[in-house]
């Protein structure tokens, strides 16, 4: 667990910093190791939500609200909470929190996620497959991911299952017409091909464990990097799509000359996980957890009963 920055050795630290633009020198000032040092300044920063030094600088370069501070610590000589206090009062300094949201979820909780952030924080939210969310991440550059678990192999991530959907097939109308229920073998030998994923998506990845777990060998005949695409692919009469119901609920453009089905057994589910790096503080990702979660529980899931009532039953959303 990070230091708390309102315990005094914390301002120490920041100000031998400050003034020897060092970490190196500052260590050598207190008698700490150059590594406590730099994990003590970015506690601090994690827990204001913005950086106090430009680390790609040598010397290292002071921001300006790091001077702002340094200033305040060295005029008043209080408590380095009352400082901390007066500067997350002023609207440059309040909490920043960089968020990513896999593309379906982004689009379907948006709106609502973010008038949760407006008053307290500032917020940037990313949106994008699960991939490169894990890459940004990884990265430093987003704090907590919402992604599904196929780019999860890090021993330096911490990660907690939010919520399961069933996969769906989404089939041209005029061919979904021809059964009441679809079964791998008769997609096989529906006339039309699979509309697969690029093998570098999650979705490329979950739609080939699918695959494989069905032992069904289909032709590569399409393959797209986004939903969108896929849909309206399918919508042209031109394939047909394994999907999941969050990513259809935002479609009704793409998908009118189209129908949504049950996914054939046997057919794994998609998790969708919170993820922070484990430098990041715990609440935090509680924080972001619980707006997604009381998102989808108020939002998302009646939309997907209403529009798919036999996916219900598959749903999972993880209290935490």
């Amino acid at each position: 667990m990070p230091p708390d920055p309102f315990f005094t050795p914390i301002a120490s630290c920041f100000l031998a910093v400050f003034r020897h633009r060092s970490f190196s020198k500052a260590a050598a000032e207190l008698g700490v190791t150059q590594s406590a040092m730099s994990q003590n300044i970015a506690a601090l920063e994690q827990q204001l939500g913005f950086d106090l030094f430009d680390r790609k600088t040598r010397p290292l370069t002071p921001t300006k609200e790091a001077g702002i501070l340094f200033a305040e610590l060295a005029k008043h000589q209080t408590d380095m909470k009352d400082v901390l206090q007066n500067l997350q009062s002023s609207n440059f300094s309040r909490p920043f929190i960089r968020v990513g949201l896999v593309e379906s979820l982004a689009r379907t909780i948006g709106p609502r996620f973010m008038k949760r952030f407006e008053r307290g924080y500032r917020l940037a939210l990313h949106s994008g497959s699960s991939d490169i969310l894990y890459r940004s991440l990884l990265l430093d550059e987003l704090d907590v991911i919402v992604a599904t678990g196929q780019f999860r192999a890090s021993e330096s991530l911490d990660q907690r299952l939010l919520f399961r959907e069933p996969h769906v097939i989404l089939l041209p109308t005029e061919v979904a017409q021809r059964r009441n229920s679809w079964q791998w073998e008769d997609l096989r030998f529906c006339g039309i091909p699979l509309i697969r994923y690029t093998s570098n998506t999650a979705s490329g990845l979950q739609t080939e464990t699918v695959l494989a777990q069905a032992h069904l060998d289909l032709p590569a005949t399409f393959a797209v990097d986004d939903n969108l695409t896929a849909f309206s692919l399918v919508n042209a009469g031109m394939g047909w799509s394994l999907t999941q119901p969050l990513a259809l609920l935002r479609a009704h453009d793409f998908i009118s000359a189209c129908t949504i089905m049950p996914a054939p057994q046997p057919c794994a589910e998609r998790e969708l996980f919170m993820v922070r790096k484990k430098t990041t503080p715990v609440s935090l990702m509680d924080l972001i957890g619980g707006a997604c979660r009381d998102c989808l529980r108020d939002d998302v899931i009646p939309l997907i009963a209403e529009a798919m009532p036999w996916a219900k039953s598959s749903l999972l959303l993880v209290e935490f």
